[in-house]
C-alpha cells in the first residue's frame, strides 16, 4: 500500500510540475479548436441553457466533457481548473491500473504497471491538454477493472458498475460506440458456463450501461425529432479521412489540415456539425472506400503507421526523446506480454479485442498519435507481466549456477 501511494504521489507531482511549466514558457492559454468548443457548450450549461453551441441545441460532442468544464468553471479559472482536475484523475487512473493489473496477473504487475504509467510522458502530457482522453481513459479502465473484478467472483453489482463505468466512457468520448457490444457478447460467451448466469451478467451490465447512456439518447431524440446515439460527428470523421484529396503522412504527430484530414468542398452539403452533414459525410465516405479498397488499405497503413511510431517528427527533439524512451519498452515488452498470455486468450478476450479496435478505428477514420492513449495501460500491463517474467528466469538461472557451484 505504501507503493501504491509513493505511486500516486509521484504521479500526481509529474503532472503538475509539468502544468507549472507550461505556464511558465507562456503557453497557458495555448488551447485546440475542439477545446475552444467545448468550452463555448459549458458556457451555455453554466448560463442554464443547455447543451448549446451558437446559440443552437447541439450533439456534436458527447456530453461529459463539457459538464466537466461546466462544473469546473464555477469554482477555477479556465483552462487552469480544468488542468489541475485532469492532474488529480490522472493520477488516480494509475490506482485503478494497478487494481486491473492485479486482477488480471497479480499485484506486482499491476504495482510496475501503475508506476509505468505515473512517469509515462505521453500519460502526463495529455493531462494539460483539455481535451477528454484523461477523463476517457479514467471511466474506460474504472469499466475494465469492475468487469474483471465482477466475472473472477461473480457479484452481479460488479457488472452494474462496469456498465455504468462504460456508458461514462461513451458519454466522454463515444469512439468505443461499436466495442461495446462485443463485451455483451462476451459476457454472454462462456463455453459450458451456465446459460443463466450468462445471460444475468450480460443483462446487469446493460442495464447499467443504459442507465447512464440512455437519458442523453432520449434528450438527442427530443431535440432533434431524430435517432441521434451520442453525437452528430462519426460521420464526418469517415469522410475526412476517406476522399479522393487525402494523402495521409506517416511522419508528423497531429493532423495537418489538406492532408490527413481534408475538409469538404460541396456547395450542397449540409452545415457542417449538422446531424445531416454527419448522415450525409458519411454515406460520401462510405461511397468512396467502396470505389476505392485498395486506396482505403493503403490510407489505412500510412495511418497505423503514423499513430504508432515512437514520436511525431514536428515535436521539439526533448518532446520526442522523453515519449521515444518511455513508449518504445512499453511497445516491445507488451508484445512479448500478449504472446505469452495467448493461452489465456478467452479470458482477456475484451482487452485483445480492444486493443485491436484501438489499431483499427482510427486508420479507417483519422488517426494522430494521441488516439494511442487509451490503449497504453493496457501494453504497459502486458508489458510489466512480460518484464516480471523475464526477470524471475534470469533470478532462477542465477540460483540453479549457485547451487551447481
Amino acid at each position: 500500500m505504501k507503493k501504491l501511494i509513493l505511486i500516486l504521489v509521484v504521479a500526481l507531482l509529474l503532472r503538475l510540475a509539468l502544468l507549472f511549466l507550461w505556464y511558465q514558457t507562456g503557453q497557458g492559454s495555448r488551447l485546440p479548436a475542439d477545446a475552444t468548443m467545448y468550452h463555448q457548450i459549458a458556457q451555455s450549461l453554466v448560463k442554464g441553457e443547455g447543451f448549446q453551441l451558437e446559440g443552437k441545441p447541439t450533439s456534436r460532442r458527447p456530453p461529459f466533457y463539457p459538464f466537466f468544464i461546466a462544473v469546473l468553471l464555477k469554482y477555477m479559472p479556465f483552462p487552469l481548473g480544468v488542468q489541475i482536475a485532469q492532474a488529480v484523475l490522472g493520477a488516480l487512473s494509475c490506482v485503478i491500473l494497478y487494481g486491473l493489473g492485479k486482477e488480471m496477473f497479480n499485484s506486482k504487475v499491476g504495482l510496475v504497471a501503475a508506476g509505468i504509467f505515473a512517469a509515462d510522458y505521453l500519460s502526463v502530457r495529455q493531462a494539460i491538454s483539455v481535451m477528454p482522453e484523461v477523463i476517457f481513459v479514467f471511466w474506460l479502465l474504472g469499466s475494465f477493472y469492475f468487469l474483471v473484478w465482477a466475472k473472477k467472483r461473480e457479484i452481479k453489482y460488479g457488472y452494474l458498475a462496469a456498465g455504468i463505468s462504460a456508458g461514462l466512457s461513451l458519454l466522454t468520448k463515444d469512439f468505443l460506440v461499436f466495442y461495446i457490444p462485443f463485451v455483451g457478447g462476451w459476457l454472454l460467451w462462456e463455453p459450458g458456463g451456465p446459460k443463466k448466469v450468462c445471460f444475468k451478467r450480460a443483462l446487469v451490465f446493460l442495464i447499467g450501461l443504459i442507465l447512464v447512456v440512455g437519458p442523453w439518447v432520449i434528450r438527442n431524440c427530443r431535440v432533434h425529432r431524430q435517432f441521434v446515439l451520442i453525437s452528430a460527428y462519426a460521420g464526418h470523421n469517415v469522410y475526412f479521412g476517406n476522399n479522393e484529396q487525402v494523402t495521409a503522412r506517416t511522419e508528423g504527430g497531429q493532423w495537418e489540415f489538406g492532408r490527413d484530414v481534408v475538409l469538404p468542398e460541396d456547395p450542397q452539403a449540409p452545415p457542417l456539425g449538422t446531424i445531416e452533414a454527419d448522415r450525409y459525410f458519411f454515406k460520401k465516405g462510405v461511397d468512396f472506400i467502396q470505389r476505392h479498397p485498395a486506396r482505403f488499405f493503403e490510407l489505412m497503413g500510412r495511418k497505423i503507421v503514423k499513430m504508432w511510431r515512437p514520436y511525431g517528427t514536428d515535436w521539439s527533439v526533448i518532446t520526442q526523446w522523453a515519449t521515444a524512451l518511455c513508449y518504445l519498452p512499453v511497445l516491445i515488452f507488451s508484445l512479448l506480454g500478449m504472446t505469452g498470455s495467448r493461452d489465456r486468450w478467452r479470458e482477456f478476450f475484451p482487452v485483445f479485442f480492444f486493443l485491436l479496435y484501438i489499431v483499427l478505428a482510427p486508420a479507417a477514420t483519422v488517426s494522430e498519435i494521441r488516439y494511442r492513449y487509451p490503449a497504453m495501460p493496457f501494453l504497459m500491463i502486458f508489458a510489466s507481466s512480460s518484464v516480471l517474467e523475464w526477470l524471475a528466469r534470469i533470478r532462477e538461472k542465477d540460483n540453479v549456477v549457485l547451487r551447481q557451484v
